[in-house]
């Protein structure tokens, strides 16, 4: 199986978010074949979940997702720490 071009995994995502992420992997790389798409990988499909528990509306690669995910975290650190402390009794 050749990998999937960054435009086979955006439709991808596309199909996983129109059926709000219930859909079997071999269903989806159906519609993407008969929709003139590559098929994704099991990872790919992994993939979708993560960006979908994580609230993105657009696919993002992988990698990206790697180095985003942390950044985010890290800016909200310090708010999540300040409504803890503020919230611990006194």
């Amino acid at each position: 199986m050749a990998n999937a071009t960054y435009r086979d995994c955006r439709a991808g995502f596309d199909v996983f978010r129109r059926y709000g992420g219930s859909i079997a992997r071999d269903d989806l790389n159906v519609e993407l074949v008969e929709a003139g798409y590559g098929v994704v990988s099991d990872r790919t499909f992994g993939h979708y979940r993560k960006l979908l528990r994580s609230g993105f509306d657009r696919y993002i690669s992988i990698n990206r997702f790697d180095i985003v995910v942390p950044a985010r975290l890290e800016k909200l650190g310090p708010l999540f720490a300040s409504r803890n402390l503020s919230s611990s009794p006194g």
